[in-house]
């Protein structure tokens, strides 16, 4: 009796030690049993600019052409053409990292056929697909003329809406690489302008919108021209602006080259009202070619006003090698304050004008502007609130500020929870990235910067163990987008905190 006694006390002990190692067992600082968690997250500072460069879906973007050749005119050469021209201009650039390129895409050699033939569009998803292998997206536009004044090759409405109907399949195939599509077709380069035919603008815009997948944004480059679109139709939403003659935000009214996009007319003020809504592109002239030198602090208001997503680094800046003197160049020696951001109403993020010991540093035009273009996200908090027990469901959330100039357009967000390994357990989506204004969408002219509360409820994994909780941004080709603070990534999603589910 006394032995089987000290038996049962025996296995009594072992199971008691076994239920404390499991306590035991859990790391410190790892979250246990009934949580309510709001935890302040680190800031950003000047340390995290070259990182936030490789952000998707934003910023500077290079040009590319390509000319659709013909089953006629085919040779050996075609098949190479995309790589090669990608890789020029991405070694060219490469100091600038940019995430977008936008690509002309001439159709001259089918103005007269109502026809794309096979060999063209193979041709057309050749580049595509190169796009894809050097992980950019593009601004797409397709264009007829090469030049301002011979009319060559222009093609009539009927031409052209046949092609869109052609090309409507491939876009759709293609859309996870494309960040807009512009309406292009008409004119000289895509631009509307110096066309010799008679065009139905509202047609041919219609027809660029019909061959746009819906959940993709179309830029025109006046407001005039996304007039023509019934303001209750729902394609007059995805509408957006590229400004292909961008002055600055300048009293002087250069009228005549930015097609009264300009302070004081209907078409500047309709644009500042919407800017919002919708992805904001453009460029300035060529260097060589501009009869105006667009100063750096009045670009830096017109991209705010107009709030601006991405911008070509190829016109104006180093196109012709550097140390020409052109306009874009001349922003890396204008010296910009967070004294002169508050004074012009300028948003703009506390940390990025600090080092990583918290001190001032000097910082110029060109460097804002490359990293306040499109989005810019930090977090100020996250929540955890729940019992963390296998199966049950908590709440998690973040407070999302985005400092830039325009919303995370064609962007996803959302929690994860991952294994202690890293491994994706579960995804949940939330947030609206689209709608993450830096400012009030309604009314420019209200500076306070806004923030985001983003919650949901999450299941947590049946299995105990020790998890990750992770917050995530993509976009449509699942490229991972950086927030601002300091904060752990694993495989591109941030890491929140340590949990353990009992």
């Amino acid at each position: 009796m006394k032995r089987l006694t000290a038996v049962l006390l025996s296995l009594i002990m072992l199971l008691s030690f076994a239920g404390c190692g499991d306590t035991a067992d859990i790391p410190e600082g790892v979250l246990s049993g009934t949580v309510d968690e709001k935890v302040a997250i680190i800031e950003g500072n000047s340390s995290m600019d070259k990182t936030l460069l490789y952000n998707p879906d934003r910023g500077w973007r290079m040009e590319l052409y390509y000319k659709v050749p013909t089953e006629a005119t085919k040779s050996d050469k075609d098949a190479g053409v995309p790589a090669q021209r990608i890789k020029t201009y991405m070694d060219k650039y490469a100091e600038y990292t940019p995430q977008l390129s936008q690509l002309y895409v001439y159709l001259s050699n089918y103005c007269t056929s109502a026809t794309i033939d096979r060999y063209g569009l193979d041709c057309i998803q050749l580049f595509f697909d190169a796009i894809r292998d050097a992980g950019l997206k593009i601004n797409l536009r397709f264009a007829y003329l090469e030049d301002m004044t011979s009319g060559k090759n222009e093609a009539t409405d009927e031409i052209m809406l046949a092609h869109m109907k052609q090309l409507k399949p491939l876009v759709e195939k293609n859309k996870d690489v494309i960040h807009v599509v512009e309406a292009g077709f008409i004119g000289a380069w895509g631009e509307w302008h110096s066309d010799k035919l008679d065009h139905d603008r509202t047609a041919i815009l219609k027809g660029v919108l019909d061959m746009t997948p819906e959940d993709i944004y179309v830029q025109v480059r006046h407001p005039s021209y996304k007039n023509l679109i019934a303001k209750d139709s729902p394609d007059y939403a995805r509408i957006g602006i590229h400004n292909d003659a961008f002055f600055g935000d300048t009293g002087t009214k250069r009228v005549e080259a930015a097609g009264q996009l300009a302070p004081g007319y209907d078409e500047w003020n309709q644009g500042i009202a919407e800017a919002a809504y919708a992805p904001a592109g453009g460029e300035l002239f060529w260097g060589d070619q501009c009869p105006y030198e667009i100063d750096g602090y009045e670009a830096i208001k017109q991209f705010s006003k107009f709030r601006q997503t991405s911008f070509s680094i190829h016109h104006s800046f180093i196109e012709d090698g550097a140390g020409k003197g052109y306009s874009m160049e001349k922003w890396l020696d204008q010296p910009i304050t967070k004294e002169w951001c508050l004074e012009n109403g300028v948003n703009f993020a506390p940390g990025w004008f600090l080092d990583t010991n918290g001190n001032t540093i000097e910082r110029n035009v060109f460097e804002f502007v490359r990293d306040h273009f499109g989005y810019k996200l930090e977090a100020d908090y996250f929540l955890l609130k729940g019992d963390l027990k296998a199966g049950n469901k908590v709440t998690v959330g973040i407070d999302i500020i985005n400092y830039g100039m325009s919303a995370a357009f064609n962007m996803e967000s959302g929690f994860a929870i991952l294994d202690k390994d890293g491994n994706v357990v579960t995804t949940i989506k939330a947030g609206d990235p689209e709608k993450w204004y830096s400012r009030n969408p309604e009314n420019y002219y209200e500076p306070d910067q806004l923030s985001y509360e983003i919650t949901t409820q999450m299941k947590l994994p049946e299995k105990s163990g020790t998890y990750r909780l992770a917050f995530y941004v993509k976009n449509s080709a699942n490229t991972f987008a950086r927030l601002g603070s300091q904060l752990d990534i694993v495989n591109g999603y941030h890491i929140l905190t340590e949990f353990y589910v009992d």
